[in-house]
């Protein structure tokens, strides 16, 4: 058995409802999306069941994002995301190299960690979707309809997520949401598109030019 105040369960899906049964007491914080637990966004919005599942990074950018955007009459949205290997984990990110450099070696790429070929390729993954599209539903307010789209691409780390969205009525500037509420749900999606600060390169004293032989002439 498992005896804590709070099991945090990283695992693969397979695990996940086997270990939080060993769970005697204690909170259940499930990360894998496999347990039917009420979905939140963190620990401040956790409710008291033993079990809660942690949104995963598609819906806990979007959500904030929709939900601030509800006071416009926002109606529907749905969502594209492109999806990268390591949400499979460290086997699905060894296994695209492996298939980049089969492809590149004109061999059979593996498939055991991916199921499918992914490397310079991109793939739908529509049980994703479904799981985007129900966590959002649970997370917003119940007057916006979420659907979803999920791509998984042969990159490594980074997902991308579009946005489409549908409101009742066309919206003017009177009708614009407080900004502090719009930035405050931005600020996660901003935080990681903005490019970081680099150090300047090193500033190096300028080379002669190179001078040519002389001429025996």
């Amino acid at each position: 058995t498992l005896d804590a105040d709070a099991v945090v369960l990283a695992t693969p899906p397979a695990l996940t409802a086997a270990l939080a049964a060993r769970v005697e007491e204690g909170v259940v914080i499930d990360l894998s999306g496999t347990l039917d637990a009420p979905v939140v966004l963190g620990a401040s919005d956790a409710p008291t069941p033993r079990s809660v599942r942690l949104a995963g990074p598609v819906a806990a950018t979007a959500a904030p994002l929709l939900s601030a955007l509800a006071p416009l009459g926002l109606e529907a949205a749905h969502v594209t995301a492109l999806l990268p290997a390591s949400r499979d984990g460290r086997d699905a990110l060894d296994e695209l190299r492996d298939q980049a450099v089969a492809l590149l070696s004109f061999k059979a790429p593996p498939t055991r960690a991916l199921g499918r070929r992914l490397a310079f390729d991109a793939q739908p993954a529509q049980a994703r979707a479904d799981l985007i599209a129900a966590e959002l539903n649970e997370l917003i307010p119940s007057g916006i309809t979420a659907t979803a789209q999920a791509i998984q691409i042969g990159a490594f780390i980074g997902a991308g997520i579009a946005l489409s969205l549908r409101f009742a009525a066309p919206t003017t500037p009177a009708a614009t949401p407080p900004a502090a509420p719009l930035a405050s749900a931005l600020a996660p999606a901003l935080a990681l598109a903005s490019p970081q600060p680099r150090s300047p390169p090193p500033s190096l004293p300028p080379s002669p030019l190179p001078q040519p032989p002389p001429s025996p002439y």
